[in-house]
Parts: structure tokens; C-alpha cells; sequence
């Protein structure tokens, strides 16, 4: 996780392969244990901070904090 934000969300930097799009669920990840879930809010566009854009995601529970790994939930 790169930012989180109280009001605008949770941002996810994405990287080039990332194959992710709004309604996805994924998970935030600490020491191999999830910590929250994240649902895709809406997909930002590419910039310096964010080479590949990123995900505005809305957190599930407080757990989210930068730095986590995240994850796609596997169906």
C-alpha cells in the first residue's frame, strides 16, 4: 500500500502486470496475515508518483496502513 488517506482512501500503487479493475477485492497483507480487505473504488490514471497508476480502493476494516503488501483474493 502507498498512501492511505482518511477521506479520499486507500491507494494502491500498481505495477506494469497488474490486471486490476473497479469491483475487484483485494487483500492487505502483514507478516503473511491479512489485515484488511480492499475493494477497487476506481482506477487512477498513470503519474510520477504512480507509473502505472494506481487503485483507490475503500478498506473493509482500520487495518490498512502503508507499506502492507497487497494482494488480488484468489476466487
Amino acid at each position: 500500500m502507498k498512501f492511505v488517506h482518511p477521506e479520499y482512501g486507500v491507494f494502491v500503487r500498481l505495477d506494469a502486470d497488474a490486471k486490476v479493475s473497479v469491483g475487484d477485492v483485494l487483500e492487505a497483507v502483514r507478516d503473511g496475515t491479512v489485515v484488511t480487505v480492499l475493494k477497487v473504488q476506481k482506477i487512477s490514471r498513470p503519474e510520477s508518483v504512480y507509473p502505472y497508476g494506481a487503485a483507490v480502493c475503500v478498506a473493509s476494516g482500520a487495518g490498512a496502513a502503508e507499506g502492507h503488501a497487497v494482494r488480488k483474493v484468489k476466487p
